[in-house]
């Protein structure tokens, strides 16, 4: 069984850094040139690197483990791990959130209503904060759970010579 922090990782790695462990580069800089008149041609190179062949297979493997996941874990996967600040993210996207959002009245985007209730000095905040956060956590251990067995059953799948199934 995969532990959350495995999962994590790999999923953190996925969302962040797998387009570019892959070896995948902008074509941005040749077309500047090319607009600019300095006909510079880049030599595409299409021989992949050891590391890029990893990487692609890591991606590959678990692209396929997301693909078994729900897709509730795979929203509340992709919302935690894609950007920086993402697991705080996370609490955007609860019932209890939301529902507290509403009834609070605020003029607040909801994101900034969860900021301030963060910072708050109001007691009455700071538990809602804690209960908010708790049932976050609870939506992340029950995605990565979710994953985890995904990864688990894919791990069992058999592959041919050919690569498929």
């Amino acid at each position: 069984m995969v532990t959350f922090q495995e999962a994590a990782a790999d999923l953190r790695w996925y969302y962040r850094d797998s387009a570019g462990a892959m070896g995948l580069r902008s074509n941005f800089g040749g077309m500047v040139a090319q607009l600019e008149g300095g006909g510079f041609h880049q030599r595409a190179s299409y021989e992949a690197d050891e590391r890029a062949i990893r990487a692609a297979e890591r991606a590959r493997n678990i692209r396929k483990a997301l693909d078994s996941t729900p897709i509730w874990a795979r929203v509340a996967l992709g919302v935690a791990y894609r950007l920086a600040d993402g697991e705080r993210r996370l609490l955007g996207i609860t019932v209890l959130a939301a529902g507290e959002h509403r009834r609070s009245r605020s003029k607040r985007e909801l994101g900034e209503w969860i900021e301030r209730c963060r910072v708050s000095k109001d007691l009455a905040k700071k538990k809602l904060w804690a209960k908010l956060r708790a049932e976050a956590q609870g939506l992340l251990e029950s995605a990565l759970s979710a994953y985890g067995s995904a990864v688990d059953s894919v791990k069992g799948q058999k592959v041919g010579p050919s690569g498929q199934e």
